[in-house]
């Protein structure tokens, strides 16, 4: 293993991933399948490097950590009749409770900075507008809220608690939402349909000839939609929320931006 092997980081993400271990069980690397990974990519580390340099590599790192989309997107699609059987605050925080399970083990693997991003305005993207007759789903978006509020709670708390643990929040919801619906504010032209798939808004996802479906259709400005497919935005509007991930300010991103998050050196 070369020394600099990992100074551009290793990715544990899955398309599709939750924090609960059945969402989407079998097609995906769950979260906690992706901290024992992270587990062994440890030891690895401390096998070719020696302890000390592989402590430093793990507690300098900043763990990017984007979940829970998919769970709060499946009762919609899969199982409409699941908060007949539970609430939706007990589901969120079946849902933040595996999240902090994971936090707190990448703290005792020896992280210290985590970069989270919030949950965006669920309801309001293409995939949910056909079955709202074109409005955003209040209750997909109450879940995502509920889950914002959370999230942001618990990462309080372990900063509370962890020593040096440190992290920075990004209000994906507010700056998601800011886009959907002031679009031209930012330079957008389409908001509510997506630029390729199929049906009303394009929110079949049948881009490319996905899902053994050939038909969908293909926009020719796709830097001019908020979002790209039936509920993934765009590159252009990926390219700012990253701006505002890195140098935001503490009303988007908060306590601290990433570049912060970054410098500061921890204890």
């Amino acid at each position: 293993m070369k020394d600099d092997e990992f100074m551009g980081g290793a990715n544990f993400a899955s398309a599709g991933a939750g924090a609960l271990g059945d969402t989407y069980e079998g097609f995906v690397v769950d979260l906690k399948m992706q901290l024992k990974q992270l587990e062994q990519l440890e030891k690895k580390l401390e096998k070719e490097m020696g302890s000390e340099r592989a402590k430093k590599i793990i507690k300098e790192g900043v763990y990017l950590i984007s979940i829970g989309s998919s769970e709060y997107a499946l009762p919609f699609f899969s199982n409409p009749t699941l908060f007949q059987s539970i609430s939706m605050e007990d589901y969120v925080g079946m849902v933040i409770g595996n999240i902090t399970t994971v936090l707190k083990g990448i703290y005792e693997v020896g992280g210290r900075k985590f970069a989270m991003i919030g949950i965006g305005q669920l309801g309001c993207v293409p995939i949910m507008r056909p079955a709202e007759n074109g409005s955003c789903s209040d209750e997909a978006n109450k879940l995502a809220q509920l889950h914002n509020v959370a999230l942001t709670s618990i990462l309080a708390k372990l900063e509370a608690q962890l020593q040096g643990f440190e992290y920075s929040y990004f209000d994906y919801y507010t700056s998601g939402s800011e886009r959907i619906h002031y679009p031209s504010k930012y330079g957008f032209k389409e908001a509510e349909t997506a630029c390729c798939g199929s049906g009303p808004y394009r929110a079949n996802s049948s881009c490319g000839g996905q899902r053994g479906e050939k038909e969908f259709s293909l926009c020719h400005d796709p830097e001019n939609y908020v979002f790209f497919d039936s509920d993934h935005a765009s590159e252009r509007a990926n390219r700012q929320f990253a701006q505002l991930m890195w140098n935001g300010s503490l009303s988007i991103i908060r306590p601290r931006n990433l570049k912060a998050l970054f410098k500061h050196e921890g204890a």
